[in-house]
């Protein structure tokens, strides 16, 4: 009657905190939900794949083999891959676990995947499902733009980064950087840079606002004109029955910055109308040109003239362009680009922009040559000898305050490179803190150690980071600590040590530089392991007397013993009898062999039972000793459970 209690009392607990359970799930016959996933090990299922904030995930499995006192370990995964539960359940004497997780409020929209382990399993092989969680209404899709996503190299990107949606979605841009950003259409090249074709752009998303647009069907690609790394793709599915339209997109204004659309349809009708239009005017085509002659002597005919960035179409009238040159003329290097402009300007920061120039010298731009000058045009240094893209758009980083830059631009073809384009100068804004770092994480972490990693910020407000400051919390940031007031160096990685252990701790950094001290980053939580089992005095006092050890691990000499440790969770246990707490559940370590083979010869119960020893088959006796040997013979207290007390 004890030894039932023992096993109903947790069961009851376990079933309050996770819910009630249907009559099957508690008994020894199991049902799985109809979302389900199994391995060899367990079988683990939900109730169904897509839920809302508020509502309750039912799961229900059974493990294969079970020995009595092991667990199930459980995770909710979110869709950045931070595990948000973390939680055990116990089984029936069937195998059978079953529980229940309510949904917090404060789950984002997703992705998310539920793994679970048999904790008696050596091998921890998981079981995982995926499920959505979502309270987004229907006909609404948002594409987030990450914090860190302005920092180059940082792998952020749009969220998601490829879209499909049927006619008639709303789609939301959602700035969640600490930065500007913009997002236009046009083709992204290999290299990451870009050709816009303005199809729809919107002004600038300033942080914590939106771009709202409704497409019309098409396949569209997009960028960031600021951080043109950040790159996606949106498909819009046309319905069986659509009103016809003559823009492609069309884009609500943003609660910040003007929006623009331009429409493909209508560019080329007015097109077709100018060009037919000028046909009849001229009324005659180009004549050949003679042999020998360089060029034509045709009469112009009146052309579109290319249209300038963020127009529908062509307004010349008058422009004329000649026919190309007969077989054999020769291709010459480009004209220079034009319209040099600087449309965003920082402490730190200058982006330039240019048109492609009127004429390629009949071979097509391959890239740009880009120059700067901080003396007016005296010196000039190169600050991209090849963009190697049709881009007309490049970002000039880490400059000084206060200080005023020249630049200039080269057309290049595969003839060469031409003369340079007239000059644009900006004056960089005056010296600020620096933006925060981006990209917290924490890359190591044990029981009293947690190291935490960053990216510098891409914008140090015109003067150079100098050092970092970071802080910790261990109530969920409602109260910080300073764990480094300055770090006075420009690296991005910081160990905290001396922690408590199974303790979570939250960290955020702030740069500093001449001008003082960023706003806090993000945060990123890190929860330190369990203590180790063993001392460290005990671990080395084995390794002292065993010369193997000290081979092996010579660092242990200078007190450094996580490889030490390493081999004693994996194969001292199985060694040495100081280190029993270690013993994994259900295994049986080498060293008590001899022992239960004792105990076998003086107790004829045990030969009765177990008469396959005598032909050197112990495994059933060592379960035995695995089950309740431990707590009728002294010579196996090593296998005493944690918590149970043997009889003798």
């Amino acid at each position: 009657m004890h030894k039932i209690l023992y096993f109903v009392l947790p069961v009851i607990l376990v079933l309050g905190i996770y819910g009630s359970q249907t009559s099957y799930q508690i008994s020894d016959f199991f049902k799985p939900y109809n979302v389900k996933n199994s391995n060899n090990i367990m079988t683990l299922s939900i109730d169904n794949s897509t839920y809302k904030q508020g509502q309750t995930i039912y799961f229900a499995g059974k493990v294969n083999q079970y020995d009595q006192g092991a667990k199930v370990h459980l995770q909710i995964i979110d869709p950045i891959k931070n595990t948000v539960s973390d939680f055990r359940n116990l089984l029936n004497r069937a195998g059978v676990f079953s529980g229940s997780f309510p949904i917090p409020e404060t789950f984002s929209d997703g992705k998310y995947i539920i793994t679970a382990y048999y904790e008696g399993d050596p091998n921890k092989k998981q079981v995982s499902l995926k499920v959505n969680i979502s309270s987004t209404p229907k006909g609404v899709v948002y594409i987030l733009i990450p914090t860190g996503a302005s920092t180059e190299g940082s792998k952020i990107n749009f969220n998601p980064k490829y879209v499909t949606v049927s006619q008639g979605t709303r789609i939301f841009w959602v700035n969640n950087d600490n930065t500007i950003h913009t997002v236009i259409s046009g083709k992204i090249n290999d290299n990451g840079t870009y050709d816009p074709d303005n199809l729809f752009k919107g002004g600038f998303i300033t942080p914590g606002e939106n771009l709202a647009a409704s497409p019309k069907p098409g396949n569209y690609q997009y960028f960031c004109k600021i951080h043109p790394w950040l790159v996606g793709s949106l498909s819009v599915k046309a319905n069986p029955v659509a009103a016809k339209s003559s823009a492609n997109i069309e884009i609500v204004k943003p609660s910040s910055g003007i929006v623009t659309t331009k429409s493909k349809d209508s560019t080329e009708t007015k097109s077709k109308t100018i060009i037919n239009a000028a046909k009849s005017k001229a009324g005659t085509q180009p004549t050949k040109s003679n042999p020998g002659t360089d060029t034509t002597k045709s009469k112009p005919i009146t052309q579109p003239t290319k249209s300038n960035p963020g127009t529908d179409t062509a307004k010349s009238k008058n422009s004329t362009q000649t026919t190309k040159s007969s077989p054999g003329t020769d291709t010459a290097v480009p004209l220079p680009p034009t319209g040099l402009a600087t449309p965003f300007v920082s402490s730190s920061q200058i982006s330039i922009s240019w048109h492609a120039p009127l004429n390629d010298g009949g071979s097509p731009i391959t890239g740009y040559k880009v120059e700067s000058s901080t003396d007016g045009g005296t010196k000039w240094d190169t600050i991209a000898a090849n963009t190697a893209s049709k881009g007309t758009w490049y970002s000039n980083y880490h400059l000084l305050a206060s200080t005023t830059y020249t630049y200039r631009v080269y057309s290049i073809n595969s003839i060469g490179t031409s003369s340079p384009s007239n000059t644009v100068s900006a004056t960089t804004k005056p010296a600020t803190v620096s933006d925060p770092p981006t990209g917290l994480a924490t890359p190591f972490i044990a029981s009293s150690q947690i190291s935490i990693s960053w990216h510098a910020p891409l914008n140090d407000g015109g003067s150079p980071i100098t050092g970092y400051k970071i802080e910790s919390s261990t109530d969920s940031g409602t109260a910080w600590n300073i764990v480094a007031a300055n770090t006075a160096t420009t690296g991005t990685w910081y160990s905290n040590y001396h922690l408590l252990a199974s303790t979570t701790y939250t960290y955020r950094v702030y740069s500093i530089n001449s001008n003082g001290t960023s706003s806090p980053s993000s945060t990123v939580v890190g929860t330190t392991s369990k203590p180790f089992p063993v001392s460290d005095s005990i671990l080395l006092s084995i390794w002292k007397n065993d010369r193997d050890l000290q081979k092996l691990y010579p660092e242990a000499a200078d007190g450094k013993t996580e490889n030490l440790k390493q081999w004693a969770a994996s194969t001292g246990w199985n060694q040495n009898k100081s280190l029993s707490a270690l013993i994994p559940s259900g295994k049986f370590p080498l060293y008590l062999d001899q022992a239960l083979l004792s105990i076998w010869v003086e107790r004829k119960d045990l030969q009765k039972l177990y008469p396959e020893v005598e032909q050197g088959n112990v495994t059933n006796l060592k379960k035995w000793a695995l089950i309740q040997g431990w707590n009728e013979d002294k010579r196996l207290s090593v296998l005493v459970p944690q918590g149970k007390v043997p009889k003798y």
